[in-house]
């Protein structure tokens, strides 16, 4: 399970042209996912992983803006199939715990109502220490 939650200063909209509009908004978004991950020993305390998973995914957004002539409010949510990928590495210590560095890319394909569809997607950079007893 995760939750994911970032500001939103610009939003695309679909128009007959694409016009990009500055927006005051918040997206957040909590997955439940099946994941399988792949470790590799490497020897000299080094072990690398590798793998992803598959889920599902509820994304809630609010954005306000001023348009041509009135200002907007619009909150939305919608829940849908969510997908990652992902690769870290980790180095454990004579005492026991270990550092360790991480990627994650995270994806919600086509989330939205039919007329406005979008892809939510989520670069993560993780640091992690953990301890073995």
């Amino acid at each position: 399970m995760s939750h994911r939650e970032a500001d939103a200063n610009e939003l695309v909209w679909p128009t007959p042209v694409y016009e990009t509009l500055a927006v005051d908004g918040s997206l957040a978004s909590t997955a439940v996912m099946a994941n399988a991950w792949y470790n590799i020993d490497a020897g000299n305390n080094w072990t690398f992983y590798l793998g992803g998973g598959v889920g599902a995914a509820d994304v809630e957004a609010e954005f306000a803006f001023t348009g041509y002539y009135d200002d907007y409010q619009a909150e939305a949510s919608d829940s849908g199939f969510a997908w990652q990928l992902g690769v870290g590495a980790s180095y454990r210590t004579e005492s026991g715990f270990a550092y360790g560095f991480g990627y994650r890319y995270f994806n919600i394909p086509n989330i939205g109502e039919d007329d406005v569809e979008t892809d939510i997607v989520s670069h993560d950079f993780i640091f992690e220490v953990s301890r073995r007893f």
